[in-house]
């Protein structure tokens, strides 16, 4: 990842949008949610039900899921643009560091890829930032594309 990212701005993007995660905890959420749902079945259910129609509550739990885990996605985008800022880094970054994303995504998801998709669409998430940015501000500050260089060519 390092290699493909252009300036320090858009690391510290990277970065700060996984710490963003950990203050949220939102791996502990989530587990707590698997941990509830599996609890909850068992107490209602039990063993009255067939082995086809468990998998089947279980898949309809799974993207449930996957939709809380989109929303955290926004919730560490928002922490991640705030981090960067804070840190002395352009919150612009994290735009591009999106734009990347888009590019990479290649032709826009249709209604049901979207439905499995754990991450949202790098447009929404750029939308996001975008917004956030408006915000928190910090639009002035230095992306610092020479010292990102320099520390990328002793990679």
């Amino acid at each position: 990842m390092l290699k493909n990212l252009d300036n320090d701005a858009q690391f510290a993007s990277a970065l700060a949008h996984e710490v963003g995660h950990v203050v949220a905890r939102h791996s502990i959420k989530c587990l707590q949610a698997i941990y509830g749902y599996s609890i909850v079945m068992e107490v209602a259910l039990g063993d009255k039900i067939g082995k086809v129609a468990r998998q089947a509550v279980d898949a309809a739990t799974g993207l449930i899921l996957q939709g809380y885990g989109r929303e955290n996605e926004y919730e560490a985008d928002d922490y991640g643009v705030l981090y960067a800022k804070k840190a002395g880094d352009n919150p612009k970054g994290m735009v591009q560091l999106f734009e990347k994303f888009k590019a990479l995504e290649g032709k826009p998801p249709n209604a049901f890829e979207k439905l499995l998709l754990s991450h949202p669409p790098a447009k929404d998430r750029i939308d996001n930032a975008n917004k956030q940015i408006k915000t928190v501000g910090g639009i002035d500050l230095p992306y610092f594309e020479t010292e990102y260089s320099a520390v990328k060519a002793k990679l």
